[in-house]
């Protein structure tokens, strides 16, 4: 037994199985519908079954299972390790099956462009005719800008043409034609698509991607629907020029339905809008405050920052910052109690509590922080250090009352960071250990002394400018 314990607290200190990884990612209905295919594909009885049967019931902790030695000792005594492994290999194979047709069913057409490739493929020439011509009429019927539909299109006339389907001698130049102008507009779309993904990642990395776009401007010279995409090309334009009207006009045309719903290219454009009316007013410009919260709203009513019909605990307080930093306390605190119930989380509590101490933070009701980011059931790991990034804030500011307070909040936020180096991205241990030096260095040094230039990346750098210029009594 005691080399038996040892080898679970050798494993334990690994890597978690690739299987546990994928599984923990799971929403509650995809459980159900995991655990009913991978039995269909497992005998009763067999360790097979069993091991499907012990994941599922530790699904809400899988990240304590262990490695397949853990296993092997507390479920599969009889057995080796290495089997348990093998075994963990094969539900893990079963797993991705179960993925990819999940995906094929939740991707608009890719079922059916599957089973036109197959009646080609076996010679059954009329069922593909009529899945073509299927699918061809529920695109047609489609409204709204779209990158899947023309792709979708350019596939299935290129899956007829290029088979031993008679379909291509029947309808003459018909078909090559279709194949032709459906790839025309996809390339043309998309080619806008990647100019705005390269002007705006241009801007935020300093690199002006001079070769890429002029490719893609030379793709653009044969657009003779200009007006077809005219939403793209005032999207490209909002990136490299502040424009209220024509964000304003953008803002309606999305609500009016002009960008299909459901696509990567709805998601695109609401993002963009949304930035661009967050970035004008930043720079003074004159733009409604409402148009942000209905532009956010808009956002998380049809799927933009979602998933599965649940936000992420990153996309909520992201956006919870986003708007902290614009809009008035007020109207954040009654988009926080409206949307925290749609958060993926086990704990809505702490959830909400780490948004309003980022409202609280960004209004500047600092001692107001303290009776949120106090507790410790924080579910994930980003929001614990957050917290305690926030308390430990809020508590440097008011040192000089409660100096015990602040260097116990100090060192927790520390020696969590630390603790935890391994879970934490470079980029994010990076802002934090950087905010740590600088508190530090604003306690024991003058602050005419301390220049944030030396800090390449840092958490709330504007605050801590604030902090130099003395907005603080400290």
């Amino acid at each position: 037994m005691k080399n038996n314990k040892l080898a679970v607290e050798f494993s334990s200190k690994m890597h978690t199985p690739k299987l546990f990884t994928i599984l923990s990612q799971l929403e509650k209905e995809e459980w159900t519908s995991w655990s009913k295919m991978l039995k269909g594909q497992t005998q009763d009885g067999s360790d097979a079954r069993q091991m499907v049967e012990i994941v599922h019931k530790n699904k809400n902790k899988l990240s304590e299972m262990g490695q397949a030695e853990d296993i092997q000792v507390r479920y599969f005594p009889e057995r080796t390790a290495k089997y348990v492994s093998n075994l963990l290999s094969s539900l893990l194979s079963l797993t991705e099956d179960w993925i990819v047709l999940n995906q094929l069913e939740r991707e608009a057409y890719q079922k059916e462009l599957a089973m036109l490739r197959w009646y080609n493929e076996r010679g059954l020439y009329q069922l593909a005719n009529a899945s073509a011509e299927t699918i061809e009429t529920g695109i047609v019927s489609k409204t709204g800008l779209s990158l899947v539909n023309p792709l979708v299109l350019w596939q299935l006339n290129y899956y007829q043409h290029f088979s031993h389907n008679n379909i291509k001698n029947e309808t003459g130049p018909v078909l090559m034609e279709k194949m032709v102008h459906s790839f025309q507009e996809f390339v043309l779309n998309q080619s806008l698509v990647f100019l705005c993904e390269l002007q705006n990642w241009g801007k935020i990395i300093s690199q002006p991607f001079e070769a890429e776009v002029n490719i893609l401007h030379q793709l653009l010279l044969a657009d003779t629907r200009v007006q077809h995409r005219n939403f793209l090309y005032d999207l490209l334009s909002i990136l490299k020029n502040h424009d209220v009207q024509t964000v304003c006009t953008l803002k309606e045309r999305l609500f009016a339905g002009e960008i299909a719903k459901g696509e990567t290219l709805h998601t695109i454009a609401t993002i963009y809008v949304t930035r661009a009316f967050m970035k004008m007013n930043a720079a003074g410009f004159e733009v409604p405050k409402k148009f942000l919260i209905e532009m956010i709203e808009y956002g998380l009513e049809t799927g933009v920052y979602s998933n599965h019909g649940k936000l992420s605990t990153y996309s909520f307080h992201n956006l919870v910052m986003t708007m902290s930093a614009t809009l008035e306390y007020d109207i954040v605190c009654d988009f926080i109690e409206k949307w925290v119930v749609k958060v993926n989380t086990r704990n809505i509590e702490s959830t909400k509590a780490l948004a309003m101490a980022y409202n609280c933070f960004y209004h500047q009701k600092f001692k107001e922080i303290l009776r949120y980011t106090w507790r410790s059931d924080f579910e994930f790991y980003h929001q614990k250090i957050m917290a305690l990034c926030l308390h430990c804030i809020a508590c440097f500011l008011s040192r000089n009352e409660e100096p015990d307070l602040y260097q116990s909040s100090y060192n927790s936020f520390k020696n969590t960071l630390l603790r935890n180096k391994e879970k934490t991205s470079e980029h994010e241990y990076r802002i934090y250990s950087n905010l740590i030096d600088f508190l530090k260095r604003c306690d024991e040094e003058d602050l005419a002394a301390i220049d944030l230039k030396n800090y390449e990346v840092i958490i709330f750098r504007s605050w801590c400018k604030d902090v130099l210029d003395g907005k603080y009594r400290i």
